[in-house]
């Protein structure tokens, strides 16, 4: 009787902080279907698969595998590393596996050098990789460092003997892409339903068709998209669904879409209609997460107006720059105004919103393109601008040596939120190094857009202050032109605002470290019984909870200032008095639509009635709050409200995020819920009973209606 094979893999996430959700690991899955179809002897094969950093150290401890692989992602990086340390300390025997995209084909045996505990690395297509393993393991031939070694397809590792790093033919890809067994089919992953905290995938494709450089799907090797049948997607839709439906104790009602883009091929219609489908028949998925086809064109809105209810963000418009050349730096293009003018139109139509991302520190962007950037897209009208600095990630083009250099790059390194702990004694925190400097931008203009991008998130993306600026903007002040106004008032004042303002700048100027060994040394240290790392979170949503939670009003106060100085100074002081009312109306509205998540975790949420000059609800509903507001004038009032199926699903979310600290469990409900569940539902005054009937089809229903 052969001996077994006993191999542990881990595709790991950080929950020492943090609940998730994090997701079923899809890719451990189809490493281990495809093993156990190609291997010459499957029932040989002792595959266990992690997602737990304690669930994994509990298990070597307790009976050492033959081999450990891990999934290695910008998120878990400092993690693997500390695992693999200790591992090769105590157990040396062990065949030690990194695989994933953070991985560069350059400086290799620096990298390897400088990992003495990492044996393997598999390097793109996995499954190959992974089986080309297992196949020389079990025939004795994996001693990485003996005389006679000979490449092994998708797999790099180093010689220590010959001092050379070995790297076998990393560009097969398959064609037909059944050939690799579904996990989710075979059973392999009926475990993690079991977990409300993780999230279901499904991968209906892989490749990428664009040439980012930023990104890892922009390498060569993944040029061609090959696609996963059809027959076998929707099946795996209708697995999970049934899944759901059967279960006793429902898993997360989330479904995650592992596709670079996502509406691309028209087939992708029938896998939406599976999943509106499913919904209707087992109540799962719930929410959907995807990342779209960069360039959202007519058959692409079709497609997302299949799965509307279930849409976690908008519809996307990838523009990344407005800027042509950088555009040219980052290999991208974008559609014509005239285009996208049309397929606004057409997402409207469809009653979809907007989605857009504009990334800071680009190669060839400067402080002007990147201001003039964020304006053009408040003037199309997007409704949501996620705006985020450039990191620099494993596997891409931009962070070769050659493209750091002709573009002058300097970076450092900040932490990642939650993305740190101590896991039976072993410590990891995590980091990502972002770009802080380039050519064509400095490091002081880089960090003065900060507060901008803060502001912007906190009044725009997430809907606090939205029909505030949209009527700034009926006045003809662009919502950028309005943050820099706010901006210089901040910088000399001395209120609560101006405090929070100049902490904010504090904080973005003190979360930079020169390298990862000097981040990782500093907040690993224990204080007052606790790591260090734990004191840190993302500034935008941190500042945002704190003015949502602590300065309210004095917010409401500052945005009156500065309208009045920003409405003087372009049309006159009778301008600012015939529009001051108005003014102080829509800040108010905008203060009292937002849940006070405090209230409802000690269960004393309560209905409101406010009067207000104008019907901003319809105003939203009836053109995006983009039309003439004196359409909708005449006082009207307001009742402020939740219905029951708001409330379960904050619930839901709540006592899976039920940190101590109030503002770190609406920092995650703001990650995790869709927008209009941060609000109030808002209707008429026309008696409980009738409005409750209304549920969330009531006047508001952020996502749906706006």
């Amino acid at each position: 009787m052969s001996k077994k094979i006993k191999i542990y893999l881990g595709s790991l996430s950080h929950n020492y902080a943090c609940n998730g959700p994090f997701t079923h690991p899809l890719n451990l899955g189809y490493l281990t279907s495809y093993a156990k179809k190609f291997y010459k002897s499957p029932k040989d094969l002792d595959i266990k698969l992690f997602v737990y950093p304690n669930d994994i150290i509990d298990e070597i401890k307790k009976n050492p595998p033959d081999i450990l692989g891990l999934a290695s992602y910008t998120w878990n990086d400092n993690l693997n590393k500390e695992i693999l340390k200790f591992v090769k300390k105590n157990y040396p025997n062990v065949v030690t596996v990194f695989g994933g995209p953070n991985f560069n084909n350059y400086n290799l045996e620096k990298y390897f050098l400088e990992r003495p505990y990492l044996d393997f690395y598999i390097v793109n297509q996995g499954e190959t990789g992974f089986l080309e393993l297992i196949n020389k393991y079990s025939e004795g031939k994996l001693d990485r460092n003996h005389q006679d070694t000979q490449q092994m397809e998708n797999l790099a590792f180093y010689n220590k003997k010959l001092k050379r790093v070995f790297i076998g033919n990393i560009a097969k890809r398959y064609k037909d892409l059944d050939i690799i067994p579904s996990p989710i089919l075979d059973g392999t992953l009926d475990k993690f339903f079991d977990d409300k905290n993780l999230i279901p995938i499904i991968e209906t494709m892989r490749g990428c068709p664009f040439t980012c450089t930023y990104c890892a799907w922009g390498d060569d090797w993944l040029r061609a998209s090959n696609r996963f049948s059809l027959e076998r997607v929707l099946s795996e839709i209708d697995y999970i669904a049934k899944k759901y439906a059967a279960s006793k104790k429902k898993f997360n009602g989330y479904l995650y879409l592992a596709d670079s883009n996502f509406g691309m091929h028209r087939r992708d219609s029938e896998i939406a209609k599976k999943m509106r489908e499913a919904n209707n028949n087992y109540g799962w998925p719930r929410s959907v997460w995807a990342t779209w086809a960069k360039n959202s064109n007519e058959k692409v809105i079709e497609i997302a107006s299949i799965i509307k209810p279930m849409l976690q963000a908008g519809v996307t418009i990838a523009y990344e720059s407005l800027d042509d050349t950088t555009l040219k730096n980052v290999r991208r293009a974008n559609i014509s105004l005239e285009k996208f003018n049309k397929v606004r139109e057409y997402i409207k139509s469809k009653g979809l919103k907007t989605h857009t991302d504009v990334i800071l520190g680009l190669p060839g962007e400067t402080k002007d393109s990147y201001l003039n950037g964020l304006r053009k897209v408040c003037d199309q009208k997007f409704d949501q601008v996620v705006t985020f600095n450039c990191r620099l990630l494993g596997g891409t083009e931009m962070n070769s040596p050659a493209y750091i250099k002709k573009h002058g790059i300097k970076t450092k390194y900040r932490m990642l939120t939650q993305g740190y702990g101590i896991y039976r004694g072993i410590k990891a925190v995590e980091n990502e190094e972002v770009i802080l400097k380039t050519n064509t931008m400095s490091t002081e203009e880089i960090m003065s857009m900060r507060p901008v991008n803060w502001f912007f998130y906190l009044f725009w993306n997430n809907g606090y202050y939205v029909e505030f600026m949209k009527l700034m903007q009926l006045f003809k002040i662009n919502p950028i032109d309005f943050i820099i106004e706010l901006m210089k008032n901040l910088d000399n004042s001395k209120d609560s605002i101006g405090k929070l303002y100049k902490d904010f700048l504090n904080e973005s100027e003190e979360e930079w470290y020169d390298s990862p060994e000097k981040l990782f040394q500093e907040n690993s240290k224990i204080e007052n019984g606790k790591l260090k790392a734990e004191n840190f979170s993302k500034l935008n949503a941190k500042y945002t909870s704190k003015v949502i939670f602590e300065h309210k009003f004095e917010m409401a106060k500052k945005l009156l200032d500065v309208s009045q100085i920003v409405l003087i100074k372009k049309f006159g002081e009778d301008y600012w008095l015939k529009k001051a009312e108005q003014i102080k109306d829509v800040i108010n509205y905008c203060s009292q639509k937002s849940i006070n998540i405090g209230e409802f975790k000690i269960k004393n949420i309560k209905s409101k009635k406010h009067k207000f000059i104008f019907d901003y609800p319809k105003w939203l509903k009836n053109g995006n709050g983009e039309t003439d507001i004196q359409k909708f004038n005449g006082g009207i009032n307001l009742n402020f409200y939740l219905s029951k199926e708001k409330q379960n699903r904050i619930s839901d979310m709540m006592e899976i995020h039920n940190y101590q600290d109030i503002k770190e469990v609406h920092m995650k409900l703001i990650e995790v819920l869709h927008t209009e569940d941060l609000f109030y539902d808002i209707g008429y005054d026309i008696g409980e009973e009738k409005q409750e009937k209304l549920k969330d089809k009531a006047i508001t229903s952020w996502s749906l209606e706006s």
